[in-house]
C-alpha cells in the first residue's frame, strides 16, 4: 500500500504540517531520492555505538567468552536503528537544502513511543491467568486475550462466518 505525504503527515497533528508545508515537502522528494541514491554514506565504517558494545559484552559474558559472538551490526536492531538515524541526521543538519523534509524528520524523530497499549494487554493477561490459572492451553489463552482486548466479537464472527452461524 502506497501512502501520500498529504494523507500521512497530518495524522501526526503537528501545526507545522499544513497544506503549504506538505506541498513543499512533496516538491523536495525527488531531490531527496537523488541525494540518497548518490550518497556515499559509509554504513560499515561507523564506530559501534556504546549501547551496541554493551550488548555485545553482555553476550560474551553470557557465553563465558568460549563462543564467538557475532558482532555484525546488521543483526542488531538497535545498532541498525542508530546507523539509520545517523544517515538521516546528515539531511537534518542540512536545513537549507531540504527544509521541509528536515523539519518533518526532526519532529517525527522527537515523538516518544508509548507503551500504554502493551501494558494494558499484559494487565488483561494477568486477569485471565488469575481467573483461570496457568494450566490453560495456549489457544484458549489466545482466544480469551483476543476477546478481552478487542471487545465484542459477534460482528467479527458474523462477517467471517456469515449470518448462518448465529
Amino acid at each position: 500500500m502506497r501512502y501520500q505525504a498529504d494523507e500521512m503527515l497530518p495524522k501526526f497533528s503537528f501545526p507545522e504540517f499544513d497544506s503549504p508545508f506538505i506541498r513543499q515537502f512533496k516538491e523536495e522528494i525527488p531531490s531527496i531520492v537523488d541525494y540518497i541514491r548518490n550518497s556515499e554514506f559509509d554504513w560499515d565504517g561507523m564506530e559501534k555505538s556504546s549501547l551496541f558494545k554493551t550488548r555485545l559484552e553482555r553476550k560474551r559474558r553470557k557465553y563465558d567468552d568460549n563462543q564467538d559472538v557475532d558482532d555484525d551490526w546488521r543483526k542488531d536492531a538497535g545498532e541498525k536503528a542508530t546507523r539509520i538515524w545517523e544517515f538521516w541526521r546528515q539531511i537534518v543538519a542540512d536545513d537549507f537544502k531540504f527544509p521541509s523534509f528536515s523539519l518533518a524528520l526532526r519532529l517525527i524523530g522527537l515523538i516518544q513511543v508509548s507503551s500504554c497499549d502493551v501494558e494494558r494487554v499484559f494487565s488483561q493477561l494477568k486477569c485471565v491467568v488469575e481467573r483461570i490459572g496457568t494450566t490453560m492451553k495456549e489457544d484458549v489463552l489466545e482466544i480469551r486475550m483476543f476477546a478481552m482486548c478487542n471487545g465484542d466479537l459477534s460482528e467479527l464472527l458474523l462477517n467471517a462466518l456469515g449470518s448462518q452461524a448465529f
